[in-house]
């Protein structure tokens, strides 16, 4: 394994504690996919929008709140 590692022209020294990351919306207006070579590079995950209802409720319910399903809607809604 190398120890270092070139970036657009620049070398950098490679940490083995450290990972690059690349975040991507390709589907954002103006955005263009990732090469084909650079993606096979790193593994994809996908990230989805949290239920923020649900974890009120989890919250709300471990907090003591007889009502917290009712409550959690009503907390959601406000913020």
């Amino acid at each position: 394994m190398s120890k270092f590692i070139t970036m657009e022209g620049t070398v950098l020294n490679f940490q083995l504690h450290c990972a690059p990351f690349i975040t991507m919306n390709p589907f954002f207006v103006g955005r263009t996919p990732l090469p084909d070579n650079l993606k096979a590079l790193f593994r994809q995950i996908t990230m989805v929008v949290p239920n923020t209802e649900l974890i009120a409720e989890i919250i709300l319910k471990s907090n003591g709140f007889s009502d917290a399903k009712n409550l959690a809607y009503k907390v959601t809604q406000l913020f």
